[in-house]
């Protein structure tokens, strides 16, 4: 299904792009005030990871955005304050209001060491106090970095192609920034009309600084206005309060051995990583309530189910798999796709690996997050995260026994 968050915190919806030329655009980034001491970047080539720079951070960086929305039916503003750990952790508050309303107050944050992905809200004709809902991580096939702002809006593919060389860096405010422009296609299930994405991203973190989706009569503008690096304390608290509502585990944290115990089955993790990328954890879930992938969640129930998260500072991918277990035999459609989506993909028969020989599919495209996935015998696979078309396939390729 197509998810659209108007005027809250996180990502908006999935964008539909057609498969035509990608511009590259070298205007950097819009005037923003930046505190601390900042470093200039250094050129791609000195960075630890080909075509990424980076620079020395604290453990904690802040970024404060101001968001717009305007249709034929309504408009809307939004200040944006999120909160980046490189351990994964977020924080994002929203103070938003739609015209002629009181402002609302929502964050959605997630805490990398408890894997525990959070929300609360506050309505502006409520109550004043904020109703929180806490859930272990929820077993998503990406993970929960996925849903750090913008990278559901073009900004992993900006690294994507940054990091296949097909986009090339500029250096914008003491950042190395990267912009993409591409056109959108229409999604006449979620009323949404042609358009183009402009996004710039800061490539250190993988955050915004400037994102504008314009469809004529619908138009959405998130903007940068106060960055702030090397922080010791995040100022607030990735860890819900202990009122909230915690809703039991979907999927626990394991190791590869106890993922075997949970799942029946050793899943093939990679023997190869790109440079600099780390595993963090693993999560596992053998047969998970109301579990469903691909549009509509029409896909086969999810079972047996496993996780791993890599991480390289800022910047992370996952590695998924399920059991082909298929009792109505309709088959699998690809796992990140929502209702109404079109998004290009690529058949790729693997050459290496555990798996080799199965096809699969891969996509870096605006309209979802670089992924590459397949179907075998026995297993679901999905590879996903900031990654360049190569980095996907060797990693697929390299799936252990």
């Amino acid at each position: 299904m197509t998810h659209r968050h108007t005027g809250a915190v996180l990502a908006a919806a999935l964008l539909a792009v057609s498969c035509g030329t990608t511009t590259v655009t070298a205007d950097p980034s819009p005037a923003v005030t930046v505190t601390e001491t900042e470093t200039a970047a250094p050129s791609p080539s000195e960075s630890a990871i080909t075509g990424l720079a980076k620079v020395p951070t604290g453990p904690y960086v802040r970024a404060e955005y101001e968001v717009t929305t305007t249709s034929e039916f309504d408009e809307s503003r939004e200040d944006l304050v999120f909160t980046l750990a490189e351990d994964g952790s977020f924080h994002a508050e929203s103070t938003f209001a739609f015209a002629g309303s009181e402002p609302s107050v929502a964050i959605e944050a997630y805490d990398a060491g408890t894997e525990t992905l959070w929300s609360a809200f506050e309505s502006g004709s409520g109550t004043g106090e904020l109703e929180a809902y806490a859930s272990r991580f929820v077993g998503l096939l990406q993970a929960p970095a996925i849903y750090q702002l913008g990278r559901q809006e073009g900004a992993a593919t900006v690294i994507a192609g940054v990091r296949a060389g097909t986009i090339t860096p500029e250096l914008a405010d003491g950042r190395t920034v990267a912009t993409l422009v591409a056109p959108l296609t229409a999604n006449e299930s979620a009323g949404l009309t042609q358009g183009t994405l402009a996004t710039t991203v800061d490539l250190t973190t993988g955050l915004p600084v400037e994102i504008d989706e314009d469809r004529g009569t619908y138009r959405r503008q998130v903007v940068l206005t106060s960055f702030t690096w090397e922080l010791d304390d995040p100022g607030v608290s990735f860890l819900p309060d202990e009122a909230a509502e915690l809703r039991d585990p979907v999927f626990v944290a394991t190791t590869l051995a106890g993922a075997e115990g949970l799942v029946g089955y050793v899943p093939p993790l990679p023997e190869t990583l790109p440079a600099g990328f780390m595993l963090r954890s693993i999560v596992a879930a053998d047969q998970p309530d109301n579990y469903f992938t691909g549009p509509e969640g029409l896909n086969p129930p999810g079972e047996g189910i496993v996780v791993a998260s890599y991480r390289d500072g800022f910047h992370s991918f996952s590695v998924s798999f399920l059991r082909n277990v298929d009792p109505d035999g309709f088959g699998w459609a690809d796992p990140l796709a929502g209702e109404g989506q079109a998004f290009s993909s690529e058949v790729l028969v693997l050459s290496g690996g555990a798996l080799a020989g199965a096809e699969s599919y891969v996509s870096v495209d605006v309209n979802t997050s670089p992924h590459l996935w397949g179907v075998t015998e026995d297993l679901v696979f999905l590879v996903t995260g900031d990654l360049s078309r190569a980095e996907l396939v060797a990693i697929a390729e390299s799936f252990g026994t």
